[in-house]
């Protein structure tokens, strides 16, 4: 027997295009990857500056839980990192939307919110 392929996970993209997100959903389980540009990063939640980086959910009859961010000791993220979080239960759709700002060493760029639309399945 032939499995077909998995479709590919949605991307988002920040309006400037410094930041790009990719939604894997797997049963309840919700992975978010999250790559920064390089000489970018974006701010930690619990950052003492800047606007930290935010997981919602809304259009769901699921709520999410147990959000993981990486850990950061200078409130920074950069790089390729993933926020982790759990479906309440099962949820026919969704829509996911992670905030983020990016800055380098000079200025922060505007927030911009990187949006999925989930049917589940």
């Amino acid at each position: 027997m032939i499995t077909p392929p998995a479709a590919p996970a949605p991307i988002a993209h920040s309006a400037d295009g410094q930041v790009t997100a990719r939604l894997h959903v797997a049963g309840l389980a919700i992975d978010i990857e999250i790559r920064v540009q390089p000489g970018y990063h974006v701010f930690a939640p619990g950052a003492t500056e800047g606007l930290p980086v935010e997981v919602t959910i809304a259009d769901s009859d699921a709520e999410l839980s147990g959000l993981e961010y990486p850990e950061s000791s200078s409130g920074r993220l950069s790089g390729v990192f993933h926020i982790t979080a759990q479906l309440s239960r099962p949820a026919s759709s969704a829509a996911i939307a992670v905030r983020v700002q990016p800055c380098n060493g000079l200025q922060c760029l505007r927030p911009s919110t990187l949006r999925f639309h989930w049917q589940g399945g």
